[in-house]
């Protein structure tokens, strides 16, 4: 006869397999922290991340509504809601995972103090010590105890304090260097500019005061949309029955010659600016996924200046197949046609930006890949054969294969389709984009262009840099060069 038995999980195996839930890196974890401490109301949250003699220790404290003992045991329990029941449309948590998940990724050892209007509560989770899922609950006086060996203080009515121990994920082979813990800690900073862009802006309703390491982070705009020569397109609203309403909202950005240094830098982001262009889904105001097409566009050139902005509730949850990190989404393939037709004339508007701003390319660089020439009305385009990696690749050849190589540079520059590219321009049903390779491959090649000039250069690895920034090709990959050429041997 059929009968039903209890059968558990083992605690350890559980909990130590959840560190590996999600794709998280520092800033994904602390943001999964931080939408708790939005849910709980807060207004301001300070982070602070210490190295600690290579032994980092980790610290999040909010001004929100801070937690019962009865709210916290239950706040500590894995699994602790039900991602199919309906939330709060503020509510920015969804699987009930996301304190404990996003805080094992990075360390072993997890405690949570919160005050409440009731008093002090405080609960910990270490997982070498988590035999029959028993839990470290502590008293007021205990509690208020670890908050003062930990440096930290409560000062508002209300708050939670969240402290990482042993963070062995922080590091590399149980050791890090202050050199790369503060590498992450720049990285973190960066990310979380832009997940919450809009709760760290002025204008924004419910905005939040949020510091790392004692600095305030800075409300990073991926649309530029204070920027004058920014083209906000039409919002369109898109109902998807049961879930709700979603909008999608075009913007063309500006040409890069209308920004300011620090602006483009902004705009190329950690992996270039070809890499940043695509939808920006949001979710309840906070960034979940950017810098992707979802396959329906190509990464190009050309599409550059074009981002869409995505804004879903998180009613909808269950339709975008939010990941338990909340830092990926699923276009689903019943929107897929949609948003492809919402696309096809914003691309051409981004053309017509591109090409009417920087489509001389002899006009936008100082040494041009291409070089346009015209002679008695008549204009073709030039290898540029004086160009850094060309000229230096030429000058290792012997005198048979230079010949040679400027007879494959003569083929190219004369098969160059120019009519065909006209045509296809000029056809306003056409997405003209260039083709990229994978990006290992194209980090090879990359890698391999600045050896070439650097066999050839008579200066410093500073001098070098600054001559190849000056081409639009290197340019885009700035942060891939500096890493290139700091490498240099």
């Amino acid at each position: 006869m059929t009968r039903k038995i209890s059968n558990p999980p083992d605690a350890r195996a559980l909990m130590n397999g959840a560190r590996s839930i999600g794709n998280y890196d520092l800033a994904a974890a602390l943001a999964d922290l931080i939408d708790n401490s939005i849910t709980a109301k807060a207004s301001g949250i300070d982070i602070l991340c210490r190295y600690m003699d290579g032994k980092p220790l980790v610290t999040i404290k909010d001004n929100g509504l801070g937690m019962s003992q009865e709210e916290l045991t239950h706040a500590m329990r894995p699994a602790s809601c039900d991602p199919e029941r309906d939330r709060d449309i503020n509510d920015l948590g969804r699987f009930g995972w996301g304190m404990k998940s996003a805080s094992f990724s990075q360390a072993k050892v997890l405690t949570v103090i919160s005050k409440h209007s009731s008093g002090y509560s405080g609960a910990k989770w270490d997982l070498d010590d988590i035999a029959e899922w028993n839990m470290d609950v502590f008293d007021s006086d205990e509690a208020k105890d670890i908050l003062e060996a930990a440096e930290v203080e409560i000062i508002s009515k209300t708050g939670t304090v969240i402290i990482w121990e042993n963070c062995d994920r922080l590091m590399d082979g149980g050791e890090i260097q202050a050199a790369s813990f503060n590498s992450i800690i720049a990285e973190a900073r960066e990310k979380l500019a832009i997940i919450y862009h809009r709760y760290l802006s002025p204008k924004f309703p419910r905005r939040i005061l949020l510091k790392l390491n004692g600095i305030e982070i800075e409300s990073n705009d991926p649309f530029f949309s204070s920027h004058p020569a920014t083209q906000p397109l039409s919002i369109e609203n898109i109902t998807i029955k049961p879930y709700g309403d979603m909008t999608v909202q075009p913007f063309i950005l500006p040409h890069f010659s209308k920004l300011k240094r620090d602006q483009i830098s902004d705009m190329e982001g950690a992996e270039g600016i070809n890499r940043n262009q695509g939808f920006y889904v949001y979710r309840n105001d906070r960034l979940i996924i950017h810098g992707t097409w979802f396959g329906i566009l190509k990464h190009g050139d050309l599409s550059d200046l074009v981002r869409v902005k995505v804004d879903i509730p998180n009613s909808m949850d269950k339709f975008w197949k939010i990941s338990i990190d909340k830092n990926n989404a699923k276009l689903p393939i019943s929107l897929k046609t949609r948003l492809k037709e919402i696309l096809q004339p914003v691309t051409l508007k981004s053309v017509k930006v591109y090409r009417n701003r920087g489509g001389m390319v002899n006009k936008v660089t100082n040494d041009p890949v291409w070089i346009s020439l015209k002679k008695s009305g008549i204009r073709k385009y030039e290898i540029n054969t004086n160009m850094s990696v060309i000229n230096a690749f030429e000058n290792n050849l012997n005198t048979e294969l230079k010949a040679q190589f400027k007879s494959v540079l003569s083929l190219l520059q004369q098969a160059l389709p120019i009519e065909a590219m006209r045509s296809d321009l000029d056809n306003e049903t056409s997405i003209f984009v260039q083709e990229t390779t994978n990006q290992t491959q194209a980090l090879d090649d990359l890698k391999q262009m600045v050896e070439i000039v650097w066999s050839n250069f008579s200066g410093t690895k500073t001098e070098l840099l600054s001559k190849l920034l000056i081409t639009d090709f290197f340019k885009n990959k700035r942060v891939s060069l500096e890493e290139i050429v700091k490498d240099l041997k």
